[in-house]
């Protein structure tokens, strides 16, 4: 991490997540940030924060932007599309 990002620009920075609110992170496994992704999604779990990590194995960075033609990237849609129904 870089020592001078904020908060605000990094949450994992932050000392206590305590009291944020929920999370839906979703990853790819060729994504430089994977592992950034992944320990940011444990330590909100460490912290009480109800989080949902998904990792979208063989998938890279820009997947998401991909719908129309890579199927994950409609499924984690789907997923965002279903954790937002559940929070309405």
């Amino acid at each position: 991490m870089h020592a001078g990002l904020s908060v605000l620009a990094s949450p994992m920075r932050r000392v206590n997540l305590v009291g944020l609110p929920c999370a839906l992170i979703i990853s790819a496994e060729f994504d430089p940030l994977v592992d950034d992704n992944e320990a940011y999604a444990a330590r909100l779990k460490e912290a009480g924060v109800p989080t949902k990590y998904v990792c979208f194995a063989g998938m890279i960075h820009p997947f998401f932007t991909l719908s129309g033609v890579i199927d994950d990237a409609a499924k984690a849609e789907d997923l965002i599309a279903a954790e937002l129904d559940a929070i309405a």
